[in-house]
């Protein structure tokens, strides 16, 4: 099951994960969702110091929703280029036109959020995005909507306002008029908080602390600034000075990025973060991650009692039953865990874990009692029943002693 979700993703066939990448709706108001964000984007291989992989179109059909772009004026155009320009790199309307666009189109209620480094004027970047003009008449308008908080995600992309750009530039903001009408851009520093980008110049330094990346405006910063009050939506950054596709794989590791949230993003932001910026999508499990804050998820240790390596997690929210892999989407070695932590999931929620797909294999049925958003139940081990004030839960044929191989999920009854 696992492997037809990843091909969901790869070919935007018609499914909840294809609509909203690692969620089951587009109901909740924006800033409820957390965003998967490649760093970089358009720095692909090949090349000297890539910052991706994939190409961006490929990176939209893998689930990221966030693009970081560098624009510069070179060669009487803006064009996506890092560093030095030679006048000869992609426009930014190739890239609108030819990459996000048709994904855009073909896939519904999809929004995507463009964060720019645009150290350009204001007249470039217009005459740029009149060369856009279908991206320029999906721009995301906050002074159009008379609501308390964000629209929902079905609510921006039933308006047709489905790119949200964020400027660094405080210039390039607010309605800029071109020749295809005005194209809306806010002021990232109005609209969102970030922390402070650096991992670490190299990959031998690890600061994994969350500091603004901006001074005098701190992290835990919840309101956004102008005629809406609306919560800020938080970017977290999480990659290298100098990437390397090798360390990523290190960096974006679900135990590692997972507890940087957790013990230093959170609390000082006060909240989840809606961006989380990698370099390198594919590497290790950061669409886990991405979905276990969207869904809630079962996590998995090597040890009982909740010890040891946190090896994984699967993403809970759907019907489903996913295979575990080490080599597949969530990368869960089926052998070697040996006890569960259930987070963020709804009452009434029940969890199958199997060791085999047939009716007969030995089997754990784990039944969630109370609603656990923000909080931890433990799942000691598998060949023993549990029953707690979080879970109840029982086994069959000695329970999946061995391992697990199969994860069921059943959401509660509506």
């Amino acid at each position: 099951m696992k492997k037809l979700l990843l091909a969901a993703l790869v070919c935007a066939s018609p499914s909840a994960y294809a609509d909203v990448p690692f969620a089951v709706d587009v109901d909740r108001p924006f800033p409820e969702y957390t965003w998967l964000t490649a760093h970089n984007a358009f720095v692909n291989s090949p090349g000297l110091f890539p910052n991706q992989t994939l190409a961006i179109r490929r990176q939209l059909q893998s689930g990221v929703r966030g693009l970081m772009l560098d624009l510069h004026e070179s060669a009487g155009r803006v064009r996506l280029c890092h560093g030095t320009c030679l006048g000869v790199e992609p426009t930014f309307a190739d890239v609108l036109n030819g990459e996000i666009l048709p994904y855009v189109r073909n896939v519904s209620h999809t929004v995507v959020t463009l964060h720019l480094e645009d150290p350009v004027s204001r007249e470039a970047l217009a005459a740029e995005l009149a060369h856009a003009p279908d991206a320029v008449s999906l721009t995301f308008n906050p002074a159009s909507w008379e609501t308390a908080t964000w629209p929902t995600v079905r609510q921006m992309a039933d308006a047709g306002q489905r790119l949200v750009i964020l400027s660094q530039h405080y210039r390039n903001a607010g309605a800029i008029e071109t020749t295809a009408g005005p194209a809306h851009i806010l002021f990232d520093r109005d609209y969102t908080s970030e922390n402070d980008w650096r991992l670490g110049t190299s990959i031998a330094e690890h600061d994994t602390s969350c500091r603004s990346r901006w001074e005098g405006q701190s992290l835990g910063a919840s309101i956004t600034s102008g005629d809406q009050a609306w919560p800020r939506l938080f970017v977290m950054n999480h990659f290298h000075g100098v990437p390397l596709g090798d360390h990523s794989w290190l960096d974006n590791r679900y135990d590692n990025l997972r507890a940087r949230i957790d013990d230093a993003c959170v609390p000082a932001a006060g909240r989840k973060p809606n961006y989380v910026a990698v370099d390198f999508v594919e590497a290790g499990q950061v669409g886990s991650v991405v979905a276990a804050l969207n869904l809630g998820t079962i996590e998995f240790f090597d040890g009982e009692d909740g010890t040891g390596e946190r090896l994984c997690a699967v993403a809970a929210g759907a019907r489903r039953t996913v295979d575990l892999d080490e080599n597949d989407l969530d990368r869960c070695p089926p052998r070697r865990v040996r006890s569960a932590a259930i987070r963020d999931v709804p009452a009434g929620t029940r969890i199958t874990l199997s060791d085999g797909i047939s009716r007969r294999a030995p089997r754990m049925t784990v039944d969630v009692r109370h609603d656990l958003a923000g909080e931890r139940a433990l799942v000691a081990r598998f060949d023993t029943p549990q029953a707690d004030d979080h879970v109840m839960a029982e086994i069959r044929d000695g329970g999946p002693s061995r391992g697990i191989t199969h994860v069921a999920f059943e959401p509660p009854p509506r």
